[in-house]
């Protein structure tokens, strides 16, 4: 298990204007804390199976009041990942999953104020097949990636819980199908 804890001051981040636009704010007092911990099994030696969990808790005070302490606003991550390896030929067969909870965000609201809100939490999924060849020397992959084709989630702001004028916030750019070949030289 890794634990890590955060104090930073003025921080410079992003906030969203719109959906396609951010801008540069600082943000005079941020603390971050948590931990991740993971899991992996084997059923030697054709399948890896991972699991992680990560906790993290942020803490901030866009204006410079000392006074006010916020709580600590919690967002947990899980990622898996499952991999099936048929040796004789070399092939791997992989697939992977992630749940990003309700993460805080930043936004700059209609009459131009700095507020605080959130994105909601999504689910997201990748899968690859993998093909060693002379050797291990040469590694073609190809597979599926954002396989549930995220692109958007309402952004949620302030303290009323409703979706701001605006509108989504940009998670990724949609499903990608993609080709990869790597060469590995050995020195002799």
């Amino acid at each position: 298990m890794k634990k890590f804890y955060n104090k930073i001051n003025n921080l410079i981040t992003l906030a969203q204007v719109n959906q396609t636009e951010y801008t540069y704010i600082n943000v005079d007092y941020f603390v971050s804390q948590g931990f991740q911990t993971a899991l992996k099994y084997s059923l030697y030696p054709n399948m890896t199976w991972k699991i992680g969990v990560a906790l993290t808790g942020r803490q901030n005070d866009l204006e410079d009041d000392a006074y006010e302490v916020k709580d600590f606003y919690y967002t947990t991550d899980v990622t898996s990942s499952l991999t099936y390896s048929i040796i004789k030929v070399s092939l791997d067969f992989s697939l992977f999953y992630k749940y990003t909870g309700k993460t805080p965000q930043y936004r700059v609201d209609e009459n131009e104020n700095l507020v605080e809100g959130y994105v909601p939490a999504y689910n997201s999924m990748d899968i690859s097949v993998i093909k060693n060849l002379l050797n291990r020397r040469l590694q073609v992959s190809v597979g599926v990636k954002n396989l549930f084709n995220n692109t958007t989630l309402p952004a949620v702001g302030g303290g009323t819980g409703e979706i701001h004028s605006g509108g989504d916030t940009q998670i990724a750019w949609g499903r990608t199908i993609f080709l990869r070949a790597a060469y590995t030289f050995k020195k002799f």
